[in-house]
């Protein structure tokens, strides 16, 4: 696939910089990016992508986006509109890709042929530090922090596929 070789190295440095801010706009482009990578591993992981050259770069950029303090929300938010806080929103997205990743590609029980090798290396290497980033984020929820009920959802989800 040409155009994810082209264009997915410029998303990445634009993720990477996006996710220095806490500005509503930098939630949005990190939102919409996430989704354009979700988009295109949701049936198939391209080779471009498997190679670790390249995946690891962006499941680390996504565990930072689900580690990252989730930036104050505006004082007269609705609380029933705490979810749809842009911020929120993007973390979504990240844990919707973590999540894919392993259920998909990840688990070597349940993966394609294709994917069996990259399933191993999965399982043993980027699993882990999967688990450790959700178990985090569900400590600090324990502890009174907000979290969505799609984000509590996804976490969970993984929690009970690991």
């Amino acid at each position: 696939m040409e155009v994810v070789a082209t264009t997915f190295p410029l998303l990445h440095q634009l993720f990477t910089t996006c996710l220095q801010f806490d500005s509503v706009e930098a939630a949005l482009i990190l939102k919409a990016i996430s989704k354009i990578y979700f988009a295109i591993v949701q049936y198939s992981l391209p080779k471009e992508l498997r190679a670790t050259g390249n995946f690891v770069p962006w499941l680390q950029v996504f565990l930072q986006l689900v580690d990252k303090p989730t930036p104050p929300m505006p004082a007269n938010t609705d609380p029933e509109l705490k979810h749809k806080f842009p911020w929120w929103q993007a973390k979504k997205w990240a844990y919707h890709i973590l999540n894919r990743m392993f259920i998909r590609y990840g688990n070597p029980a349940l993966t394609d042929k294709e994917y069996k090798k990259f399933a191993k290396e999965f399982l043993a290497n980027y699993a882990p530090q999967i688990l450790q980033a959700y178990l985090k984020q569900l400590d600090l929820a324990r502890s009174g922090a907000y979290m969505s009920p799609r984000v509590l959802q996804l976490n969970l989800l993984f929690l009970t596929d690991a």
